[in-house]
């Protein structure tokens, strides 16, 4: 007895059947009696229960109605010329979500309704649409389960036993079927394994519970829930195993034929202290016209890891190196992230290389690429450059002493070439990000810090920063000139509404910012420099950085905005992040005059440029919660402590203010703000009480004594310290309106040339998660 799919009963139901008699399409048609249907199938009228199970099916997904009389209607939505596309969905906790289309077109709307049986995480099929909004679209059929271990909370009574779940895009309760495992008792933290699926959007997956974890809020239980949640594994299947092993063999004869030989250069790697992998190093000398011979020297990856082995098929599927305190989770197996391709010192490394010349005002002239092999005379961190850059600074140089000579030169050359970004517009926010610094036992939070907080080891940072990007940009030019398929890393400009928005709260601190330049990364850089140093200096710039879109990969090159550069892609991270290795097989392909099947390498990296995309924002989100949880984890023990804060967010429920040591923030909700009602003003950037007038302002200095922490939410919540004996600035929330002084925000008037008001589309606080990036982080994501 063959199956009847969703697909034939739909297009036998579109063949007569209409969703109205006015439809333009369809004009005149009616509804189909199930039996009629069965005739169009080629089906025994026997199989007309088969054929309602499919209907009802199709109702769930929004592309039939039912009428009386067991006759059925295709709906609108099923009439209009749609296209099909798959990619993984995304379920926001309210119910919709959003696919990640492999079409290479943009993410796609999908309304609860139209989920079918798709649960988050899961690759699915979809019909896409055009909308007012964008695209939107129905899930027709799920491809691969994304999701088959959650972790949550087991709950029993009496015979019945059920899950909560830690992701709440996973709909709640998961009932618990079979045989329960040691240690599985109420209010315990579980794994538990999906057993069966939801056929329509409102059944509940069941499951089968595999293994007791302990207590929720210990940290290792915690962490870990993080990760199944997310489904990473840190472990690698047998077969990459195996790969790397036989792929890993010290570099010999064969290996070098061929390759430039730069191994007696004097380069070197500069990282942090703690990195696990070095993926580039670099080196620079003076040449007759002024400039500098640059060399930026790359792992060479894509000579260990061919496409479509076990290594690459792993590698697309985890996208990105994840970084936790305590660990790191590679892209690739150790034998070769941190083994054959890391260019540790000392040891012979196979390398794609970018020789190119600078010009003295650092403009990129003659350029060339090669496949070489080096041999790193020292493993460098950014406190050694620090310690060079800056003697008085109190860092040790260390081996960086001996290499002062070309070490000055690839200083020098960086300088000049942000410099010259700095003149086209590119955009430095440089806000701090926290930092775990873990005790003795290597997983508890012994403090939480800023990161780079000394100027000389952020200038050490910029150092590598400039020839990174440089090393980015030309390999960006040189594939786009040659009209080859590559996967490009984008950002677009800003959504006019969210930089009106943004205006308008800025000129209520005092700082004019044209709507209409600011289309412009050079006038918004200027901007970022005219408030640095300013009181609101560092939350205007978190609240522009919120303005501004998220950078992406894309087949499709339109620039990178925020950077202020034409053409950009990721070339310098091969080791960590798969669309270098992409870049990486394209450049080889490019230098050795190798034929590129254009349609068919374009269809395989639009695919790994849209799920990079993905991944990225999954490990981002991922290494955020983990600190997140260890600053919950550290104030835990503090609770009753008072410390000096500063506003940093506002929203509906109260004050963010960022405590500076440790570096953690803490909610200040508006019922602990004093004797009245707080309402958000217009702009969101202020808390008024309703009755006395008192406010908190973003920017305010606050002093708060922490009275809660919550491990499961990662949320600190604190209340204003009113028993310092302080000066009134330090209690915001007790100052009337009148004395708010010259700092208060000031409204802008009906003539501003900014335009009309608007507020921002998302309330301009960061619920708790860190909105910045280190700048390991960014050489990382940009």
């Amino acid at each position: 007895m063959r199956r009847v799919s969703r697909d034939e009963v739909l297009a036998a139901l579109t063949s007569l059947g209409g969703a109205h008699a006015d439809h333009p399409r369809v004009p005149g048609k009616r509804a189909l009696h199930v039996a009629e249907l069965c005739a169009l199938l080629d089906l025994d009228t026997s199989r007309m229960g088969d054929v309602e199970r499919v209907l009802d099916e199709l109702g769930d997904l929004g592309l039939a109605r039912a009428m009386p009389g067991r006759r059925w209607r295709p709906t609108a939505a099923a009439l209009t010329p749609e296209e099909k596309t798959a990619g993984v969905i995304t379920v926001n906790p309210r119910g919709f979500g959003f696919v990640t289309a492999e079409d290479g077109e943009g993410d796609v709307f999908v309304g609860a309704a139209s989920l079918a049986g798709a649960i988050h995480g899961d690759r699915v099929e979809i019909r896409v649409r055009p909308s007012d909004r964008g695209r939107e679209g129905t899930v027709t059929s799920v491809l691969a389960r994304g999701i088959t271990r959650v972790p949550g909370v087991l709950r029993r009574k009496t015979k019945s036993a059920w899950v909560e779940p830690d992701d709440a895009r996973v709909r709640a309760p998961l009932v618990v079927r079979g045989e329960m495992p040691p240690g599985a008792r109420d209010g315990v933290a579980v794994v538990a394994k999906i057993e069966r699926y939801p056929r329509h959007p409102d059944e509940l997956c069941e499951v089968v519970v595999l293994e007791a974890l302990g207590t929720p809020g210990d940290p290792d239980v915690e962490v870990r829930k993080i990760l199944l949640r997310e489904n990473v594994e840190e472990t690698f299947p047998a077969d990459c195993d195996e790969e790397a092993r036989e792929r890993s063999a010290p570099v010999d004869a064969r290996d070098r034929a061929g390759r430039v030989d730069w191994r007696a250069l004097p380069i070197a790697t500069i990282d942090p202290f703690d990195a696990r992998d070095h993926d580039d190093a670099v080196y620079a000398e003076p040449i007759a016209t002024g400039g500098w011979r640059v060399i930026v020297a790359i792992a060479d990856v894509s000579h260990y890891v061919p496409e479509g082995s076990a290594i690459d098929r792993e590698a697309l599927l985890r996208g990105t190196s994840i970084y936790l305190p305590d660990r790191a989770i590679p892209m690739l197996p150790r034998a070769l992230s941190s083994g054959i391709c890391s260019l540790v010192d000392g040891e012979d490394r196979l390398v794609l290389g970018l020789e190119v010349e600078l010009a003295p005002d650092g403009t990129a002239g003659k350029h060339r690429f090669v496949e070489a092999v080096i041999r790193s005379a020292a493993s460098l961190t950014y406190e050694q450059i620090a310690g060079l850059l800056h003697p008085a600074s109190g860092f040790d140089p260390g081996p960086a002493r001996a290499m002062s000579d070309s070490l000055r030169h690839v200083i020098d050359a960086s300088h000049a070439r942000r410099r010259l970004r700095m003149r086209r517009g590119s955009l430095d926010f440089d806000l701090p990000e926290a930092k775990v610094v873990l005790g003795d036992d290597g997983k508890t939070a012994r403090d939480i810090v800023k990161t780079k907080k000394h100027p000389a080891v952020r200038e050490a940072y910029g150092v590598v920063e400039d020839l990174m990007l440089l090393a980015n940009e030309v390999v960006g030019a040189h594939l786009a000139s040659l009209g080859v398929p590559a996967v490009f890393r984008v950002h677009p400009p800003p959504d006019e509404d969210r930089i009106t928005a943004f205006a308008d709260i800025a000129h209520a601190f005092g700082h004019e910012l044209d709507v209409a330049e600011a289309q412009s990364p050079a006038t918004l850089a200027r901007f970022l420099h005219r408030i640095e140093g300013s009181p609101q200096g560092r939350t205007l710039g978190y609240l522009l950085l919120r303005a501004m879109k998220q950078a992406s990969y894309d087949t499709v090159n339109i620039g990178h905005f925020g950077l202020a550069a034409g053409t950009y892609l990721h070339f310098t991270s091969p080791i960590r992040r798969y669309p270098d290795l992409t870049v990486h097989r394209t450049l080889r392909a490019a230098i050795r005059g190798d034929a590129i099947d254009v349609p068919a390498t374009t269809a395989k990296l639009r695919l790994a440029a849209a799920e990079s995309s993905r991944l990225e924002r999954r490990a981002t989100d991922l290494e955020r919660e983990v600190v997140a949880l260890h600053r919950a984890l550290l104030m835990r023990g503090r609770i009753g402590d008072t410390f000096a804060a500063r506003v940093v967010g506002l929203g509906p429920m109260g004050a963010f203010v960022e405590i500076e040591e440790p570096f953690v923030e803490a909610l200040v909700r508006t019922e602990n703000l004093g004797g009245d009602v707080f309402e958000l003003d217009e702009l969101g950037v202020r808390l008024c009480g309703k009755r006395t007038g008192r406010t908190v302002t973003l920017g305010d200095p606050m002093r708060v004594r922490v009275i809660d922490v919550s491990v499961e939410r990662r949320q600190i919540e604190a209340v204003p310290d009113v028993s310092a004996d302080v000066d009134d600035d330090a209690h915001p929330a007790r100052r009337p309106r009148s004395a708010a002084g010259s700092d208060a925000p000031r409204r802008r008037p009906k003539t501003s040339t900014h335009g009309t008001k608007a507020r921002p589309k998302e309330p301009p606080h960061r619920g708790g998660r860190t909105a910045t990036r280190t700048k390991k982080q960014k050489k990382k994501g940009r």
